[in-house]
C-alpha cells in the first residue's frame, strides 16, 4: 500500500501538484503568518479541546462555570482585545460553552489523536454513542449571512475530509459544528459516512497517494495545474510560479521562508 496523505495535503494536491510540492514537500511557506480570522478559528479549536478533553478524561459531560471560564482562557488572544471580530468570537464561544447540546449520552474517545496509519489525520473529537461512532469537526467563520449558511454547511459535507475521518476513526456519521462570529449562531449539521462511498473514496484517494508518494521521492516531476485563479482569486503561489519560473532560489526573495523539518506537512 502507497504512504497514506493527510485531507489537507490531498485537497491540496487535487488542486495543484506543484503547490502541493512546494508547500508540503519543499516546505515554502509565506512569512506573513496567519491571517486574523484564522487566529480566531484557531482559538476556538483550543477551547473546544481543552472542553472535550476534559469530558474524555472525566467519563462525564463537564458543566459549572469553572470548566467554561477555563476553556475561554486557551481562546485568550491578548494582541486582539481591541478588535471587534475577537469580541465576537468570545461572545459566541461563551454562549455555544454555556449551553453546549451535546447529548450526556455521547463520549468523547478521541480529541485531536493523531492517527499516524491515516496521513496523520486529526479529527477535533470522535464520540462513541449508543449508535455508533461520530466524528465532529469544528468551524469557524468571522461572518455567515443566513442566506450562505445551507451552501457553506454543504460545502463542508462534500468534503473528502468526511470520508477521510469516517475512514480512519470507524465512523458511521460525520457532524460539522459551525460558529458564527457575525451574527452570533451556531450550525449543525450531520451526514452519513455510507461504507459504499467510504470505500469508493478510498479507491479514488489511494491513485493519487501514490502519485504523491513518487513526486515525494523524485521519481516525477510535480506538474502544474492548468488553473491557476478561484472566485477567491489567484494562487497564493501565482507571482512566484507564472512570473518567476518556479524558481526555488527565488522563494526567500519574494517573502517566503522554509520550515524546518519537524513541521513538515505530512502532519497538515
Amino acid at each position: 500500500m502507497s504512504k497514506v496523505y493527510s485531507p489537507s495535503q490531498t485537497v491540496i494536491f487535487s488542486e495543484c501538484p506543484f503547490k502541493w510540492y512546494t508547500q508540503c514537500v519543499l516546505r515554502y511557506s509565506h512569512e506573513s503568518g496567519q491571517t486574523e480570522p484564522q487566529r480566531l478559528g484557531q482559538a476556538v479549536a483550543s477551547a473546544m479541546e481543552y472542553f472535550n478533553n476534559v469530558w474524555k478524561d472525566a467519563g462525564i459531560k463537564p458543566s459549572g462555570p469553572e470548566v467554561i471560564t477555563t476553556a475561554l482562557s486557551k481562546a485568550e488572544i491578548p494582541e486582539l482585545a481591541d478588535s471587534p471580530a475577537y469580541s465576537a468570537m468570545r461572545k459566541v464561544l461563551t454562549k455555544h460553552l454555556s449551553a453546549e447540546p451535546t447529548p450526556d449520552s455521547w463520549l468523547p474517545i478521541a480529541v485531536e489523536t493523531p492517527r499516524p496509519d491515516h496521513g496523520n489525520c486529526r479529527a477535533d473529537v470522535v464520540y462513541q454513542t449508543p449508535s455508533g461512532r461520530v466524528v465532529r469537526d469544528y468551524k469557524y467563520t468571522t461572518s455567515c449571512e443566513s442566506r450562505y449558511v445551507v451552501g457553506r454547511l454543504q460545502g463542508y459535507g462534500d468534503h473528502p475530509q468526511r470520508y477521510h475521518y469516517a475512514w480512519s476513526e470507524d465512523a458511521s456519521l460525520f457532524q460539522i459544528v459551525l460558529i458564527s462570529g457575525q451574527p452570533v449562531k451556531v450550525h449543525e449539521q450531520v451526514w452519513s459516512c455510507d461504507p459504499a462511498d467510504v470505500t469508493r473514496w478510498l479507491t479514488s484517494q489511494q491513485a493519487k497517494w501514490a502519485v504523491m508518494e513518487q513526486m515525494e521521492r523524485g521519481e516525477i516531476a510535480p506538474w502544474l495545474s492548468d488553473l491557476h485563479s478561484t472566485k477567491y482569486g489567484p494562487c497564493s503561489l501565482y507571482d512566484w510560479c507564472q512570473n518567476h519560473g518556479g524558481n526555488v532560489e527565488l522563494l526567500p526573495m519574494l517573502g517566503y521562508v522554509q520550515r524546518p523539518k519537524s513541521d513538515a506537512a505530512t502532519s497538515l
